[in-house]
């Protein structure tokens, strides 16, 4: 059925909604926004929450000395980017206090919480912070001295893990090692942060050695980020066929996840973060555990897989980067000048005086460091302390001219000395095994 009907529209009504259109135009921000309103979390009361959780009966005293401590650091200590105060770090301690109550019920409650935020802290404070951080610890909790918890059997492992691996077994790195193991147990990320040359490699094969001189198994897989794309590290879909091609992390984590027990498996990310890759592994890092890929494929960490970044600075991570994982800050103090140069075992020190003699020697004799005598000691002490920023250089590259102009110093006979002392001794103690097959001392 056909109707041949004509519609007409009144010129003034439609005039009228268009003009009423264009004059509250203006108003549009007003009608669209709707107001919000966000308060900051009451950080005392949720820890005192998780402290009931965790089985503290004094958790209320306990929450406001835990929030005073951690708001004092936030305003009195120096300004890091490795620095997290915010919930998820106080979460962490939490986690520990409670491990530390529930295997030694009969400590008190105050040393308990004292010891687990000194101990899970201290990795990731600088020096120069340091002696802070403590006097805030001791304001807070007076009158207290509860010794680091420690593991002897353990340390000793790992001593013997640092000897087999050639290195010196310094108190300071040894203290390193075992600061990693106990973040490993806590988080399942962690930040290994620290310049070059201050040990980070060494720390983290240094426990993994240990982890398989007490037989755990552990497996590790290391990769650069920074070497490869992000299609490369994380996989890509061909937009033509539609096929899915694998990344290297992606490879990674399914093969350790698909391996059986529960023994420690690490993907080790060798170099420095970049927002473009590290924001994709949110969600690995936090509570969730899963990789979610492009093809919509999700990897879980299984309970001992641990990821691992080995960086110098957190200078390009974003805090909610920071907050998802344990910091293991190296500093540059830390290794000092003695694990330098360590002196062999006089008693087999030989003269050969044919070359293949001499290779022959230094493939067969495994010499073990031993500490520096401490008549040399009392001599490098003070150089070091008040040259610490050259010495690296001062004994193998830096002439005494350009010492002197780094420095800024004018008198000739003080820098001499030092320097003349420090080469003495690095030409006495510091020379490979091979150079002494053919010294006559």
């Amino acid at each position: 059925m056909h109707l041949d009907l004509e519609i007409v529209i009144k010129e003034k009504i439609w005039t009228k909604r268009i003009l009423q259109v264009y004059s509250s135009r203006n108003n549009y921000k007003v009608k669209f926004f709707r107001p919000c309103a966000m308060v900051v979390p009451d950080f005392e009361l949720i820890c005192e929450i998780m402290l009931v959780a965790e089985g503290f009966q004094d958790a209320k005293i306990l929450a406001r000395k835990f929030i005073t401590l951690y708001t004092l650091c936030k305003e009195l200590l120096s300004k890091q980017d490795h620095y997290d105060w915010g919930l998820r770090a106080i979460k962490s301690v939490l986690v520990v206090a409670g491990s530390l109550k529930r295997g030694d019920p009969g400590r008190p409650e105050e040393e308990v919480l004292m010891r687990a935020l000194r101990d899970f802290n201290i990795p990731k404070i600088v020096t120069d912070d340091t002696p802070v951080f403590m006097g805030l610890i001791g304001d807070l909790f007076p009158a207290l001295e509860v010794p680091r918890k420690r593991d002897a059997e353990f340390e000793r492992t790992v001593k013997q893990a640092a000897i087999d691996l050639k290195l010196q077994p310094e108190d300071n790195f040894i203290l390193k090692v075992v600061q990693l193991e106990e973040l490993l147990e806590v988080r399942h990320s962690v930040f290994v942060v620290g310049n070059a040359g201050t040990g980070k490699t060494e720390v983290w094969k240094t426990l993994f050695r240990t982890y398989i001189n007490i037989k755990r198994k552990p497996v590790y897989n290391d990769l650069n980020p920074k070497a490869v794309t992000n299609d490369e590290l994380f996989g890509i879909i061909n937009p033509a066929t539609r096929e899915w091609k694998d990344g290297l992390l992606s490879v990674l984590m399914r093969e350790q996840a698909n391996l059986s027990g529960d023994n420690p498996k690490w993907i080790v990310l060798d170099g420095d973060i970049d927002p473009m890759w590290i924001e994709s592994l949110n969600t690995v890092m936090d509570d969730n555990k899963v990789l979610t890929l492009a093809s919509n494929e999700r990897i879980a960490l299984t309970p001992g897989m641990r990821l691992l970044f080995e960086i110098s600075n957190l200078k390009t991570a974003t805090p909610a980067t920071v907050s998802r994982a344990g910091i293991l800050y190296i500093n540059p103090q830390d290794l000092g000048w003695n694990p330098c140069l360590y002196v062999s075992d006089t008693e087999r020190r030989t003269v050969y005086w044919d070359q293949n003699q001499c290779d022959s020697q230094h493939r067969s004799i495994q010499q073990m460091p031993i500490p520096l005598p401490p008549e040399f000691s009392s001599v490098l002490e003070p150089t070091f302390k008040e040259y610490a920023h050259l010495f690296e250089e001062v004994p193998t590259q830096a002439t005494t001219d350009s010492v002197k102009h780094k420095m800024h110093l004018k008198d000739d006979k003080v820098v001499n000395l030092r320097l003349t002392r420090c080469r003495q001794v690095k030409s006495r103690f510091c020379t490979t095994k091979y150079e002494r097959c053919w010294s006559q001392e």
